[in-house]
């Protein structure tokens, strides 16, 4: 299955988890039932609070992992 960014949608999620694992690297964790079943490891995810316009243009993260369904 290929996801391209004329197929982006934009999605209100909760944040589970917000960790430091290493220096300068963060685990973020977010509930997100909806795109569980599309996503696959090595995606990109454009993350901003939705309350702030800072940032401006949303935080490139990699995806790393998903839960089982």
């Amino acid at each position: 299955m290929s996801h391209f960014a004329d197929n982006a949608t934009s999605v209100e999620c909760p944040i589970l988890e917000n960790e430091e694992i290493a220096r300068h690297t963060m685990r973020v964790r977010i509930e997100a039932p909806a795109m569980a079943g599309a996503v696959v490891p090595g995606q990109f995810f454009m993350l901003r609070n939705p309350a702030s316009n800072d940032p401006l243009i949303g935080r490139a993260f990699a995806l790393y992992d998903k839960a089982p369904d």
